[in-house]
């Protein structure tokens, strides 16, 4: 079985990130994690901490909340969301008593998590008990399948950041373990992560930077990864029996504090967003 504990750290940086912009929980969370990796992050792009965040905060909280929105949009009660980190979605859904909600992610992040979340919970005096956590590896089939099992039908699947990491053999166990839960509960998959050569990555250095980094952090090639062209994703679904419907992200989560907060030109931001987009996947018919 492959080590992913080396994309482990991303979140740990993103949870950072997110702490810096008005999203529930966020900051509360952040203050928990140790995130030391980030600063040699800024430090390989020699910007000030302040360049940094306007660079990639919009797009991390666009991620988090389109995929929030989405799901309450459609009235999401039992939810699955594989490779978790130290987002904040599961606190935020379960802030509705009526959402069922299982997190999952490797053994020392997930542990990690928990505790974090019962930490914020205690200070705030409360309890979720619709909110649990489960160690699972999300290509491992018997895992994931398990972790599913404490959720009634339909369910919701949310992946974000997982599935860019992962090489094509790695994509399709995960797509595989997606489609079986499907298949037994009904319901969809919804994930940002699902990226497409010819129309995910901005044609710029620092885009480019970014992406040399992330290999030297985590050893996964996320443009060698990436989908040839939309033909390619189809066909690669079609494996695994799943179809597929594409939003932008903006959407679902046009109004950004990040963009207020520092300030920025909202059109040059939300230009450089519209590429963005959520993919809904479901059985093929």
């Amino acid at each position: 079985m492959p080590n992913f504990n080396k994309i482990s750290p991303t979140a740990r940086g993103i949870a950072y990130l997110r702490s810096f912009a008005d999203i529930p929980y966020a900051k509360e969370i952040s203050a928990r994690v140790r995130v030391g990796w980030l600063r040699v992050f800024i430090g390989f792009f020699g910007f000030s901490l302040k360049k940094a965040l306007a660079l990639f905060l919009p797009g991390s909280e666009l991620r988090l909340l389109s995929i929030t929105n989405l799901l309450k949009s459609k009235g999401a009660k039992n939810i699955l969301e594989i490779g978790s980190g130290l987002a904040s979605r599961g606190l935020i859904m379960t802030e509705d008593p009526a959402v069922n909600y299982i997190e999952t992610d490797l053994p020392k992040i997930i542990e990690q998590k928990e505790k974090i979340v019962k930490n914020i919970l205690l200070k705030l005096s409360q309890t979720r008990n619709n909110l649990k956590f489960i160690a699972a590896d999300a290509t491992d089939e018997d895992e994931i399948l398990l972790a599913a099992k404490g959720l009634a039908s339909p369910v919701a699947i949310c992946l974000e950041g997982v599935m860019q990491y992962l090489n094509r053999e790695e994509k399709l166990c995960l797509a595989k373990n997606v489609q079986k839960i499907l298949k037994e509960k009904g319901g969809f998959c919804v994930t940002s992560d699902i990226e497409i050569k010819n129309q995910s990555f901005n044609n710029n250095q620092t885009e480019k930077n970014k992406y040399r980094f992330l290999k030297i952090l985590t050893g996964r090639n996320n443009l060698k990864n990436a989908f040839k062209d939309e033909n390619d994703l189809r066909s690669f679904l079609g494996e695994v029996g799943l179809q597929m419907e594409t939003h932008k992200q903006l959407e679902f989560a046009s109004d950004l504090s990040s963009i207020k907060i520092f300030n920025l030109d909202t059109e040059k931001v939300r230009r450089a967003l519209e590429i963005k987009k959520l993919f809904i996947l479901r059985l093929a018919e």
